[in-house]
């Protein structure tokens, strides 16, 4: 069965719009540098990074790990501690062992 040309216009649209999106997709991940190092900085510098630029990231953990985050920050948000959050607590932890390791 043959389909009607109406439709046939549509499916070529859409492989040229995908295409096209893909392409400019493709070009603006050609130039991300990524793995790049960074160049050593200031500790006021990093704090100033660290302050304004934050980057959501995935990571995998064992549950037992992800309740005692999850109870740490509750009990930090009962007792209206600094670091509230899993997110800030993570950070905390990594700041510390960040610190730790140039030692």
């Amino acid at each position: 069965m043959v389909k009607p040309r109406s439709q046939q216009l549509s499916i070529t649209k859409k492989q040229e719009i995908d295409s096209t999106i893909a392409e400019s997709l493709a070009d603006k991940l050609a130039d991300k540098p990524y793995g790049q190092q960074l160049e050593p900085e200031t500790q006021s510098a990093k704090k100033e990074i660290k302050d304004t630029e934050i980057e959501r990231i995935t990571i995998s953990i064992p549950r037992w790990m992800s309740y005692r985050l999850e109870d740490m920050a509750r009990e930090r948000k009962r007792s209206k501690q600094q670091n509230r959050t899993v997110s800030a607590i993570v950070r905390e932890a990594l700041d510390m062992y960040f610190d730790e390791s140039k030692k």
